[in-house]
């Protein structure tokens, strides 16, 4: 029989009356201050010069002129967005200069706003939860939320919460596209879930539906490209070569489309290095192909970690977020644990070593009607 403490935790975890109470005071950030005009505001805005601050400022006011209301508003949201305790770092010059203006633009014309977070849109093959969604997609939907509560609440216009799902790469890892359509089914109900229960306008986007010519399309691009990436992956060094092919090693399924089992380790890396060289090769074709909707002058963009790894397309026009409060796995890469007052998500490394210690307890709620995963949650003893 669990615990009292346990009970509470999951009792707090599935309530939503108070998913949407934080208020813009709650944590100004020094960015809000300095565009609201403080003098002794100094923002953290890794990449940017004093002068590109004061040009940040200048712009916004140039673009509200007389409506106050918009600009502070829009300050307000602006320093929700680069509050660092929602990233675990600040916020870079390139995506928060991008999300400043793409935000002007929409509040002064009073369009909805448009948050999308980009993802894999799978479950890492690692994970017990494989290959439906679990805990670890739950506490980041309710992140995700709380991060943008404030302007969900006090923007009048509509909010849109758009998870866009890159699936459609996903079998270049050896993942058999009838595991990863269960897991884009799965995780559509449980944005449905949450819509049910707190109203938000939640979408979940398909890259795959928004080629203009199709997958096709995207495959050929991809296959022009991917002499380029092979050029740039011999051009690093030993060490560059290690980190880059690290998350391939971690996200190739040895038993899939494809049987590794009896592969030598030679031929596993070699299969994981081209898998993420055309990961890369995928991920230039993507924007290309849909660059038009990606700089929609109303959609935020905003990824998870995985845009701090090395690679050769950055994401710096994205803001970033952790997973949860206290964790910055991914969620479709992790598992989502309770450990104490903390919703973690434990990588494959990380669930390894906690294991021995992990005990399941029963959850009675709807969300069994999802997947399987919500039937008990893992909790640290």
């Amino acid at each position: 029989m669990p615990d009292l403490f346990i009970m509470n935790q999951i009792s707090e975890i599935l309530r939503f009356d108070n998913l949407l109470s934080d208020d813009f005071a709650d944590g100004v950030s020094p960015l809000a201050r300095f565009l609201s005009g403080r003098t002794d505001a100094v923002p953290d805005v890794p990449g940017a010069i004093a002068s590109d601050i004061v040009a940040m400022r200048d712009a916004l006011r140039a673009k509200f002129g007389d409506d106050k209301d918009g600009l502070d508003f829009c300050v307000a949201a602006m320093g929700r967005l680069a509050a660092k305790r929602f990233a675990g770092k600040s916020q870079g010059y390139v995506a928060t200069n991008a999300a400043l203006s793409r935000l002007a633009a929409t509040i002064s014309q009073k369009r909805p706003i448009i948050f999308t977070f980009c993802f894999g849109g799978y479950k890492n093959h690692n994970s017990p939860d494989y290959p439906e969604p679990g805990w670890a997609e739950f506490f980041a939907v309710r992140h995700i939320v709380k991060y943008l509560s404030p302007i969900i609440k006090n923007y009048k216009h509509g909010i849109i919460i758009e998870f866009e799902t890159e699936e459609v790469a996903i079998h270049f890892n050896n993942v058999p596209q009838a595991e990863t359509d269960k897991y884009t089914a799965a995780f559509g109900k449980l944005l449905e879930y949450f819509a049910a229960r707190t109203g938000i306008d939640f979408r979940l986007a398909m890259a795959r539906d928004l080629y203009p010519g199709g997958v096709s399309a995207l495959n050929e691009l991809i296959e022009q490209k991917i002499g380029t990436y092979e050029k740039i992956f011999s051009e690093l060094s030993l060490g560059e070569q290690a980190k880059w092919i690290q998350r391939a090693e971690n996200n190739f399924m040895i038993r899939g489309i494809k049987d590794y089992t009896n592969a030598s380790p030679a031929e596993i890396a070699a299969a994981a290095k081209r898998a993420r060289i055309i990961n890369e090769a995928f991920l230039d074709a993507d924007y290309a192909l849909r660059a038009e909707w990606f700089d929609a002058e109303n959609r935020i963009l905003i990824c998870g970690t995985w845009g701090f790894m090395p690679s050769a397309s950055p994401t710096e026009f994205s803001l970033h977020i952790m997973s949860t409060a206290s964790s910055i796995t991914d969620f479709w890469i992790g598992t989502g644990v309770l450990d104490g007052t903390h919703k973690n998500i434990l990588s494959k490394t990380q669930w390894d070593a906690a294991k021995g210690g992990i005990e399941y307890v029963d959850v009675d709620s709807d969300l069994k009607q999802i997947s399987k995963n919500f039937e008990k949650i893992p909790v640290v003893k």
